[in-house]
């Protein structure tokens, strides 16, 4: 039954994501479907996969804020739900012995704790406001594009 929410839920945030696709590709024609309509879509769906309602509207601000375009809003939100069901004490991929690496919200590792680039840390992996910011400040710096050579032509 889990399984089958999870998909779901996956499901309902890809073709909102198709709707804003389209939406952009058509230049708000006669399908527009207003970005306030997706958002609580998203937040119907996360609070039905366990999110507080007032968290998941948090983490949508939070990537509008970070300038996460319209097409891929509300990614915070299926990964919360796919990693942990928005539970901020899970813990996961743990070991034979029971130590478990991945824990909160986004199932962040240790090393998110140590991570000297970030001038968010120390960050607490329980806490998912700060964790929900980390995880954006990471997906910024990746949609810079990097002046660094790749050794290709």
């Amino acid at each position: 039954m889990r399984e089958l929410m999870f998909k779901m839920f996956a499901i309902s945030i890809l073709l909102a994501v198709a709707i804003s696709a389209m939406i952009a590709f058509m230049g708000h024609g006669y399908a527009y479907v207003s970005e306030a309509h997706l958002e609580d879509h998203m937040v119907t769906k996360a609070v039905d996969c366990g999110a507080d309602p007032e968290l998941a509207l948090w983490m949508l601000d939070e990537e509008r804020l970070c300038g996460i375009p319209l097409e891929l809003r509300g990614y915070t939100l299926a990964k919360a739900c796919m990693e942990s069901r928005f539970n901020h004490l899970a813990k996961g991929d743990c070991k034979e012995d029971g130590r478990c690496r991945a824990l909160g919200l986004l199932q962040m590792w240790p090393w998110v704790t140590k991570a000297k680039w970030n001038p968010l840390t120390p960050i607490d992996r329980k806490d998912p406001r700060a964790v929900t910011r980390f995880y954006l400040e990471l997906a910024t710096l990746q949609m810079v594009p990097s002046t660094r050579w790749r050794g290709g032509p």
